[in-house]
C-alpha cells in the first residue's frame, strides 16, 4: 500500500492513500473511539490522540520559550486511552441495555455489573465567573440560561448522556499523572468542546501551558493612568462593550466586570509594553473574564499576546495583512470560481479581520458559541481562525454570488452572520483544510506570494512617505530652530547697539554741561 507524507507544523504523519482510509472519509487511528464513544465523525478522528503535531505553536522566535510540545508530557498515552474506552464502552446503547443509576443519574450500559460509576460532582460553585469577587448567584443563573452549564448534573446539558461521559473523561484525563495534554487537546477540539464553565477553567491554562502559581501582581491605578493614550483608547472601547456581557445582569455587576476588564487589558499593555493595542483587543479578554477569575484571565491572556496573537498586537497591520491573505489561497484550493468572483471585485481581506483578530468574539454574539470556537482555537495551531474564515467564505457561496458585483454588497453580506450558523460543522470544514492544505504547503503557494508582495510594496510605500515625512518635520524643526536662534542673536545685537549709543550720548551731556575753564577764572 501507498503512503502519503503530509507535513503539519514541522513534523510528518504517514498517512495511507488507500480510499478506505481516506483522511477526509474514515478514521485515521482505531483508538481514537476511546474519545468519542458514538463514533461521529469529526475532526478528533482525524488527528494522532497520543501526538501534538496538530497543535504544536509555529512562533519562530518564542515558541520554544512559550509553546514547548506538551506531547513529552505523557509518557505513554495508550495506557490512558485504554482506561477511557473501558469507561466509554460501559455507556455505549445495545439492543440490550440495563439502566443503572449512579449519583441520581441515569447511565445506559452494556452489563449494569460492568458499569462504571459516574465521577462524584462538587456541590460548591466553585466555576462561577468572578468568584471571591461579585455575588456569585444573579450571574451563575445567567449564563446557566445563555446554555454555559456549571456541572454535568445541571438540566440544561442539551446533548444529555454524551456530554456527561465527555466530562468524565475531561476529569479523568486531568486526574492523570503527568497530564496528557494532547489528550485535551483532542476533547477540546471534538464536538461540543470542553462542555463547561468549570472544565474551561482547568483545561484552557494546560492548553497555553500556563504558569498559575508565578502571576504578575496587578500594578497600580497611577500606573496605568501613566499610560494615558492606551488608556484612554480601552476605556472608550470597554464602555462601547456592553453587549458583550450577559443580559439580565444588574447595572452595579456590569460595572464592576467593566472596570476588571479596564484593568485586565492595562496590566498586559503595561507588562509587555512593546506591544500596541488594538480595538477588539477587548472582546478577546472579556471573553476569559467571563469564564475565570481576573488573574487567571490575564496570565491567559498575557500568554496569548505574546503568542498566537502577538502579530495583531504590532504598530503596523502588516503582519496581520500577511495572515489574513491565507485565506484567498485556501479558497482557491476548493473554489477557484469563488475566488476569482472574489478578486474580480477587489474584496480584499478587510471583512475578515474583526474575525480573525477577535477570534470570532466580536460578530458571533452568544456566549456559549464564542467559547466554543475558543475550545478549538486555544487547541489548534495559531492560524487556525484563518482557516475558520476560509470555511465561513466557502460556506456562504451562494449568497456572495447573490450579493452580485458590488465589492460593497458582497462585504455586507460576509458582515452579516447568520443565527443559524452550523458552528460545528464549519469547525469541522475548517480542521479538514488545514489537514488538506496545511500552513507550510499554503505558504509557498504563487497567489499567496503574490498578495504578499502587494502587501510588502503598500507597507514600503507607507514607510517611505513617513520617513519622508519625519525628515520634512525634522528640517523644518531645525529651520525653525535656526530662525529663533538668528532672530535673538539679532534683537541682542541691536538692543547692545542701541544701549551703547544711548549710553555715549548721555555721558557726552554730561561732559558738555561741565565748564572746564572755572578753576581758572
Amino acid at each position: 500500500m501507498d503512503k502519503k507524507e503530509v507535513s503539519i507544523c514541522d513534523k510528518d504523519i504517514n498517512i495511507l492513500d488507500d480510499p478506505e482510509h481516506s483522511i477526509l472519509e474514515d478514521k485515521l487511528f482505531s483508538d481514537i473511539e476511546d474519545i468519542d464513544p458514538y463514533q461521529s465523525v469529526d475532526l478528533v478522528e482525524r488527528v494522532v490522540a497520543h501526538k501534538n503535531d496538530f497543535q504544536k505553536i509555529e512562533v519562530v522566535e518564542q515558541s520554544a520559550e512559550l509553546f514547548p510540545d506538551t506531547a513529552t508530557d505523557s509518557s505513554d498515552g495508550s495506557e490512558a486511552l485504554e482506561n477511557e474506552k473501558n469507561i466509554s464502552e460501559s455507556s455505549v446503547p445495545n439492543a440490550k441495555q440495563e439502566s443503572v443509576k449512579e449519583n441520581n443519574v441515569t447511565v445506559s450500559g452494556g452489563n449494569s455489573a460492568q458499569a462504571k460509576p459516574m465521577l462524584q460532582s462538587s456541590s460548591t460553585i466553585e466555576g462561577c465567573v468572578l468568584r471571591h469577587r461579585l455575588d456569585p448567584e444573579p450571574l451563575r443563573s445567567v449564563l446557566d440560561n445563555d446554555g454555559v452549564v456549571q456541572h454535568e448534573e445541571d438540566d440544561a446539558v442539551p446533548k444529555g448522556l454524551k456530554e456527561k461521559n465527555k466530562i468524565r473523561l475531561i476529569r479523568k484525563t486531568l486526574d492523570s499523572q503527568p497530564v496528557d495534554v494532547a489528550a485535551l487537546r483532542n476533547l477540546a477540539i471534538s464536538p461540543g468542546g470542553l462542555i463547561n464553565t468549570e472544565m474551561r477553567q482547568r483545561v484552557w491554562p494546560l492548553l497555553l501551558n500556563v504558569n498559575t502559581k508565578n502571576i504578575t501582581p496587578k500594578p497600580s491605578h497611577e500606573e496605568m493612568l501613566a499610560m494615558s493614550k492606551t488608556y484612554t483608547q480601552v476605556v472608550m472601547d470597554v464602555n462601547r462593550s456592553s453587549s458583550r456581557f450577559p443580559p439580565g445582569i444588574d447595572d452595579h455587576v456590569r460595572m464592576s466586570m467593566k472596570d476588571k476588564l479596564v484593568d485586565l487589558i492595562m496590566r498586559v499593555m503595561l507588562k509587555n509594553k512593546q506591544l500596541k493595542y488594538y480595538q477588539g483587543f477587548h472582546d478577546v479578554c472579556i471573553t476569559f473574564l467571563l469564564v475565570m477569575d481576573e488573574d487567571l484571565a490575564f496570565a491567559m491572556v498575557d500568554r496569548l499576546a505574546l503568542g498566537n496573537m502577538r502579530e495583531y498586537l504590532d504598530e503596523t497591520m502588516e503582519r496581520t495583512s500577511l495572515l489574513l491573505n491565507y485565506i484567498y489561497p485556501l479558497v482557491n484550493k476548493c473554489n477557484p470560481e469563488l475566488c476569482q468572483h472574489m478578486e474580480r471585485n477587489d474584496l480584499g481581506t478587510i471583512f475578515a479581520l474583526s474575525w480573525v483578530i477577535t477570534w470570532f468574539s466580536h460578530v458571533l454574539g452568544d456566549i456559549k458559541r464564542i467559547v466554543r470556537v475558543f475550545d478549538f482555537f486555544l487547541a489548534s495551531h495559531r492560524l487556525m481562525p484563518v482557516y475558520l474564515s476560509a470555511a465561513f467564505v466557502l460556506y456562504r457561496e451562494q449568497d456572495i454570488y447573490a450579493a452580485g458585483d458590488e465589492m460593497g454588497y458582497i462585504h455586507k453580506c460576509l458582515s452579516t452572520i447568520p443565527s443559524d450558523l452550523p458552528l460545528e460543522s464549519l469547525l469541522e470544514r475548517a480542521g479538514d483544510l488545514y489537514l488538506q492544505y496545511p500552513p507550510t504547503e499554503i505558504s509557498q503557494d504563487p497567489m499567496l506570494i503574490r498578495m504578499n508582495r502587494q502587501v510588502y510594496e503598500h507597507f514600503n510605500r507607507i514607510d517611505s512617505r513617513n520617513a519622508s515625512r519625519r525628515l520634512a518635520q525634522q528640517s523644518s524643526d531645525i529651520r525653525s530652530r535656526m530662525f529663533v536662534k538668528f532672530t535673538m542673536w539679532t534683537v541682542t545685537a541691536v538692543v547692545g547697539v542701541a544701549a551703547a549709543v544711548l549710553y555715549h550720548a548721555y555721558r557726552g551731556q554730561e561732559w558738555a554741561a561741565v565748564d572746564i575753564w572755572s578753576p581758572f577764572s
